[in-house]
């Protein structure tokens, strides 16, 4: 069988770029399949606009509890839309310099939008956003798809409008209150975000107490 690539990694996100990389560097003929934005989690859902949103809420506080530095305290005027703009922009700088496609086809990478599914173990055929569909051949593939939020089992969820950390970041209207499922990492990350932003937060979670993988 004739190979089209010596590696083809399926899923443009952090691990699938970092592979792709190096893939290429190392002289490596290689393709990369990503069927949204190249990016993943880290640009659009997690890292980036997660940080960046804690940024501005930690300032806001900054602006109530400058009493305990000797400054006079006082609300922050606070224009949600705003600062989802900053998100979007930041989340969209990254993008445009570190993730984008010509970044990855200046180091000599193919480059692929669309959805893949193996044929053969050295086969996958890539279905295009157009509905056109192509084969591809290679030596060697990096499975780097990620993950998707769990939605939990919770009765009555299905018929409630709900947010989870894929769609979080898409809203420009600060919401008056807010529940949060989960005292994970994330949840408790949104959790002190949206509260600091002006947002009354309530955190469930099964367990005894937040962050439970971490030290108590």
């Amino acid at each position: 069988m004739a190979m089209d690539f010596d590696m083809v990694v399926i899923g443009g996100g952090a691990a699938g770029l970092t592979a792709a990389g190096i893939s290429a560097s190392l002289g490596a003929k290689t393709a990369i399949i990503e069927e949204s934005r190249l990016g993943g989690d880290c640009t659009w859902t997690g890292c980036v606009p997660s940080k960046a949103l804690l940024k501005a809420a930690g300032i806001a506080n900054t602006f109530r509890t400058a009493g305990r530095y000797g400054l006079k305290a006082s609300e922050p005027q606070i224009d949600f839309s705003t600062v989802m703009d900053r998100v979007h922009e930041i989340q969209n700088a990254v993008y445009e310099d570190a993730d984008a496609p010509p970044v990855y086809q200046k180091m000599g990478i193919t480059v692929i939008e669309g959805k893949s599914q193996f044929i053969s173990p050295r086969q996958v055929e890539v279905l295009g956003q157009g509905g056109g569909r192509r084969q591809l051949a290679s030596r060697f593939f990096v499975i780097a798809t990620g993950g998707r939020p769990v939605i939990p089992p919770v009765e009555g969820l299905s018929e409630t409008p709900y947010l989870t950390s894929e769609t979080i970041f898409t809203i420009s209207k600060l919401p008056a209150r807010m529940i949060v499922l989960g005292a994970g990492p994330i949840g408790i990350e949104m959790a002190q975000a949206f509260r600091r932003l002006g947002s009354e937060v309530v955190v469930l979670d099964a367990q005894d107490r937040i962050l439970p993988r971490d030290d108590a």
